[in-house]
């Protein structure tokens, strides 16, 4: 069943990372990084899920992730790597009043892009990173 939740998690995340490039290449800079900001979110609850922890209905997770996956130093987790990851989660959490109510600051589309292609390599390496995360807790 825990497998059954990761797993669906896992693909979340991925449709919402698929969402952040197609968005991206669409000119939906807000919509992007919104979408990337999702991916990240949902990927650091799968590694919860892993954990055996609760995913929390909330999006502040950042340092429940970086105080659960301290527990399992036995599996050879890079804290370092964990720490930067979560950085980049609240940064983008941050943002989230930019991309999500674009209407209603004074962000333009250009800045908006800017913010997109600062972050979007930097997310894709950390999925990729939470994803070998996930693995090691599942052996």
């Amino acid at each position: 069943m825990e497998k059954d939740r990761i797993d669906a998690a896992l693909e979340t995340s991925s449709l919402w990372f698929k969402a952040a490039e197609d968005t991206r290449r669409g000119g939906s800079y807000n919509v992007s990084l919104y979408s990337l900001e999702m991916s990240l979110e949902i990927m650091l609850k799968a590694i919860l899920m892993a954990t055996r922890a609760d995913p929390l209905k909330t999006h502040d997770i950042g340092n429940v992730v970086k105080r659960v996956l301290d527990e399992f130093k036995n599996k050879n987790i890079d804290q370092k790597a964990v720490t930067e990851i979560v950085d980049l989660f609240y940064i983008l959490l941050g943002l989230r009043n930019e991309s999500g109510y674009m209407y209603d600051s004074r962000t333009s589309n250009t800045m908006l892009k800017e913010l997109v292609d600062k972050y979007f390599e930097a997310v894709r390496k950390s999925l990729e990173t939470c994803k070998h995360i996930i693995k090691s807790l599942r052996d």
